[in-house]
Parts: C-alpha cells; sequence; structure tokens
C-alpha cells in the first residue's frame, strides 16, 4: 500500500498521521496477442500487445518488454507494441509491462520456449548518429528480415561502436562484408558480416583512412572494390578507390584519390561495373 507520512514536531513530542493514496491509484489494462502464455514459438519472436488506463485520462505513458528479472529489451512510448526479438533457443519467462500517466502499473507474464528460427530472407543495417547533438552514442545497427512478412528483427548482436559520426553505408553484393563511411573521423569502417545471423566483426586493419570527411560509400559489383566520397566542400575533394584485399581488409588503388569538384556528397556505381 502507498502512504503518505504528515509529521508534525514539537518539543518532547511527535505527532504521526499515517494518510493512505491507495484509492487514488489507478489500475491499466494490459492485452498481450503474440505470443501466447505457455507457448512454443521460433525467433525472431513476435511481441503484440496493447494497454489501456480507463481510469486515466492522461492515457499510457509506456510499455516495455522484458526477457529476464530486470533485463529490458525493448521500450515503446506509447499504448500498444509490435516488434519482433531475436532470443536463443530456451524457456524465458517474459514480462510485458505497461504504465500510464496517473502513476499506475500493470504487467503481464508471458512464458514461451523458443524451439526454432523462423526463415530469415536477409540482413539491413543502418547507422545512429547523435555527435552534433553532444551525444556519443553512434553506432551501426543489424536488422534481420524475416522472409514470410518482411519484419525486422534487431539481430542477437546489438549495436556495434563506429567512432564518432558514421554516416553513409554499403555491403557487397553477396551481402558477406558491410562498409562504413565515417564524417568526422574520415575513415572507412569494414566488417564481415555472419550470414547466419547477421552479426558484424571487423576486418583486419580496419578503419581505413580516407582523410575526408565521408558522406557515401559503395561497392563494385564484383566485391573486389570500395569507392568512398571526400567530401569537405573543399580543395581536395573526390573519390578514394580502394581494392580488396584477401584477408579482407582494403588498400588505396594506384592513382586514388580521384578529383571532383567541391562537395561530392553521393555516389552509384555502375550495375555491371
Amino acid at each position: 500500500m502507498d502512504c503518505r507520512v504528515l509529521a508534525r514536531v514539537f518539543p518532547f513530542a511527535v505527532s504521526v498521521l499515517f494518510v493512505s493514496t491507495a484509492g487514488f491509484a489507478t489500475t491499466p489494462v494490459i492485452t498481450v496477442s503474440s505470443p501466447a502464455n505457455n507457448s512454443q514459438v521460433d525467433s525472431p519472436v513476435n511481441y503484440v500487445a496493447s494497454a489501456k488506463s480507463p481510469q486515466c485520462s492522461k492515457g499510457i505513458a509506456a510499455m516495455r518488454i522484458y526477457t529476464a528479472p530486470n533485463v529490458s529489451a525493448y521500450t515503446r512510448n506509447a499504448g500498444q507494441l509490435n516488434t519482433y526479438l531475436t532470443l536463443q533457443n530456451g524457456t524465458y519467462n517474459t514480462v510485458v509491462q505497461a504504465w500510464d500517466n496517473c502513476g499506475g502499473v500493470v504487467k503481464a507474464n508471458v512464458k514461451i520456449t523458443v524451439v526454432g528460427r523462423a526463415n530469415i530472407g536477409g540482413f539491413i543495417y543502418i547507422t545512429n548518429s547523435n555527435y552534433f547533438f553532444g551525444n556519443t552514442v553512434n553506432e551501426v545497427n543489424g536488422y534481420a528480415v524475416l522472409a514470410s512478412n518482411g519484419a525486422l528483427a534487431p539481430t542477437g548482436q546489438g549495436p556495434v561502436k563506429a567512432n564518432v559520426f558514421p554516416l553513409s553505408v554499403a555491403s557487397d553484393k553477396g551481402g558477406y562484408r558491410l562498409y562504413v563511411g565515417d564524417y568526422i573521423s574520415g575513415d572507412v569502417f569494414a566488417y564481415f558480416i555472419n550470414r547466419s545471423n547477421g552479426y558484424l566483426t571487423a576486418v583486419p586493419g580496419s578503419p581505413f583512412p580516407v582523410n575526408h570527411s565521408v558522406t557515401a560509400v559503395a561497392v563494385h559489383p564484383s566485391g573486389k572494390l570500395v569507392f568512398a566520397t571526400r567530401d569537405e566542400n573543399a580543395a581536395g575533394d573526390g573519390v578514394a578507390v580502394f581494392q580488396v584485399q584477401n584477408n579482407g581488409s582494403l588498400k588505396a588503388t594506384p592513382g586514388s584519390p580521384y578529383s571532383t569538384q567541391n562537395g561530392p556528397q553521393a555516389l552509384v556505381v555502375d550495375a555491371n561495373g
């Protein structure tokens, strides 16, 4: 029970009054549509839930999924969620929780057993750059693409740190390597892509210097050449060209970089190379 203590202090005596606030508490209601409690599922696991609070006119503040005690897996500042979580095989006592804007909290226990893996059609990678806003969260986020409906599920690896301001990203045609251009450091970060789970591993020697702000990267259809813009809207701008070595590292080709007019911000390689 939530109580407030009001105290008045007199010489040689203390008067204490307990006032219960339980009568003012709101009671949200939560509905979990997927997954079903005590069900066997494939990973990524689709969580679909909604919440409402009839006694709170301000509505629901947020919803969150816990995959284990104090292990937050997903949060959404709204009264509904529809997301996929990548989980290893095993049994999980998950919890879907909601908060309203009046102090009410509700939890739903959802026990699941992950027994297999859904068919993955590929992977998508995006950069998260907050350098100019005083935030040092600069990273690459990987997502698995479900073949059945195209939905995205974060890979189990989580965000990968990418120096200062990762701005551009490209992969080879086969999806075995990923290249990230950093605008502030002027480097190209190169990663191997694990084709089974989408995890990223830095190639030997990464990152590779371009020595100019990188606004775009592209890969030759053969996978043997990587191109990066040199964009500072000043003299020396152009295109840097790297040759992919046998161990995955990058080596500048003879004659690189190649000059352009100031400010090259994008590039694309012909489909036939």
